[in-house]
């Protein structure tokens, strides 16, 4: 298995889910748009980064 950088797209996608997480979670940020997805699903929304993130390293072109 061959790693490769993630896009920028890609990094970029998955650390605005992880600031919006730590957003809600620590410091009770409303955000209007994610604000409802996010405050009840705070594990699934870092998961999904992190899965996001890993298939920028793993998948060619993703």
């Amino acid at each position: 298995m061959f790693l490769s950088a993630p896009k920028i797209v890609t990094w970029f996608v998955s650390t605005l889910l992880v600031l919006a997480t730590i957003a809600v979670k620590y410091l009770g940020i409303a955000i209007p748009e994610i604000g409802a997805l996010v405050s009840g699903n705070l594990f699934e929304v870092l998961l999904a980064a992190y899965a996001i993130l890993w298939a920028g390293n793993v998948l060619r072109g993703f």
